[in-house]
């Protein structure tokens, strides 16, 4: 393993012309030790469409390896010959991000299981250590047996911990915690070269950083290295119903700046918009610690009407309908439908004007099965450079998140573009397990200052530009078509 080896300069790194590929890429693969691969037909076929199922690109070959060592032999192959390489872990991506023409798709989902628990105590927070195809809901299973939790699960537990760490990973108790990506200690990283490194805070600190939320362009995450906090006892679950979504905001805004965003106030807030016969109508979510029978009194100030308030175990409570988003999104049945979700970033101040947006430009043939969620940050936690989230001290995460029939597919794409088209006017940036159609431009806007590190750490790990290449860098590493 490599410990902390420094990058070289980028202007110092040179690229061999690539060999001619072999005869049968997948049997060159399935050759090297702790590597399976494949170029059967109807496997190929499953890694041709992600969850979205608006984009389509079909894959030469599918690998998978059972640690990093794989991994970097599929990688130093793949540099030989010149062939790009698409990682995929539960493929929950809606704009292709998992998918490549002619390209190695490497599954990362054998790379699985807990290895460690560190439970948290009083005076610090404890961490778990796992392999990169591992599922949330396998960590969050594992990790409550010691008394413990991740600081923040996304809404779908069946994702896995390395690609929610390529993206970002929001979830309910962002607005106290940030992202994933904010609370991982560090990665198991293995660059285009074969090169295996821990990489964190105290590693190659611009490495780690640039390749949290980084899309998988740096390097292949193999073992991730996460936080753990003991959770509460018990919580209390309070839901309200509006009819106005400013109005809902608005509470919001009041409820989080009444608790000062003390983490014994709060610990999850959420809300979601669905369209019913009498318009659209707006929920919000609030949990807090509680204690039997205790009613903080901080949610007297929300104007909703109240539909539920209860007092739950938290065991109980985090795995509540935990299943049916832990399944994977292949093995449904029934008819095929397009899920194009857009995620915006926004201040509160964009989020007001884009929800308008939103709710008025969605075709009433979809509205029945779109929701609108939003999901709350805290600011000043979520750091990292490629997040894209804007510098405040409050940031919304806004998602339409259309499940509509296939035949409907033209006019859901018009409203996601129109929706996607306004909110780069009011200057947010996406959330990009979504769809997107970003240019070089938008691309460049996405990125923002990040940019010349990215691409400075993009040449010196990845000079062919073989990882990820339908994910580029603009300015940086590109790859011939």
């Amino acid at each position: 393993m490599v410990r902390g080896r420094a990058l070289p300069p980028a202007d110092a790194v040179t690229v061999a012309a690539p060999a001619a590929p072999p005869a049968s890429l997948a049997r060159a693969l399935d050759d090297l030790p702790n590597v399976s691969a494949t170029d059967a037909a109807e496997v190929v076929e499953r890694y041709a469409s992600d969850y979205g199922g608006v984009v389509r690109r079909r894959p030469a070959v599918v690998a998978q390896a059972r640690d990093a060592a794989g991994v970097a032999a599929v990688l130093r192959l793949a540099g030989r010959h010149g062939v790009p390489v698409v990682t995929s872990g539960a493929a929950h991506t809606q704009g292709g991000q998992a998918l490549g023409t002619d390209a190695i798709v490497l599954d990362t989902r054998r790379l699985a299981g807990v290895e460690h628990v560190d439970p948290p105590t009083s005076e610090r927070t404890g961490s778990f250590v796992a392999g990169a195809g591992t599922r949330w809901i396998d960590v969050l299973t594992t990790t409550m047996t010691q008394g413990a939790v991740p600081p923040v699960l996304t809404t779908h537990l069946g994702t896995t911990i390395g690609g929610t760490h390529s993206v970002g990973g929001v979830g309910h108790t962002s607005v106290v915690h940030g992202a994933q990506v904010d609370n991982c200690v560090a990665l198991e990283l293995v660059t285009a070269a074969g090169d295996v490194a821990w990489v964190s805070e105290h590693e190659q600190p611009s490495l780690f950083a640039h390749a949290l939320a980084g899309l998988g362009r740096l390097g292949v995450i193999t073992r991730v290295r996460h936080a753990l906090v003991r959770p509460p006892d018990q919580v209390r679950v309070a839901l309200y119903s509006y009819r106005d979504r400013h109005v809902l905001l608005d509470d919001v805004a009041a409820l989080l700046a009444a608790d000062g965003r003390r983490r014994h106030a709060l610990h999850a807030v959420h809300s979601w918009s669905v369209h019913a016969h009498r318009g659209w109508l707006h929920l919000l979510s609030v949990t807090q610690p509680a204690a039997p029978g205790a009613s903080p009194p901080s949610l007297g100030m929300l104007r909703g009407r109240p539909v539920q308030d209860r007092v739950a175990a938290f065991a109980a409570h985090v795995l509540e309908g935990r299943e049916a988003t832990s399944r994977d999104w292949r093995l449904g049945s029934g008819a095929p439908t397009v899920r194009p979700g857009v995620d915006v970033f926004a201040t509160p101040e964009v989020s007001h004007d884009l929800g308008d947006t939103i709710l008025t430009r969605l075709p009433d043939a979809i509205r029945g099965t779109t929701a609108v969620l939003t999901l709350f940050l805290d600011g000043a936690r979520s750091g990292r450079p490629l997040l894209a989230c804007p510098g405040a001290p409050e940031v919304h995460l806004l998602s339409v998140l259309p499940d509509a029939p296939v035949d409907t597919r033209v006019a859901v794409l018009d409203a996601v573009r129109h929706i996607a088209g306004a909110a780069a006017s009011l200057g947010a940036r996406r959330y990009l397990p979504g769809w997107h159609e970003l240019d070089d431009a938008g691309w460049r806007a996405q990125i923002g200052g990040a940019l010349p590190e990215l691409a400075r750490l993009k040449q010196a790990v990845d000079p062919a530009g073989i990882l990820n290449p339908q994910l580029p860098v603009p300015g940086g590493v590109t790859r011939d078509s």
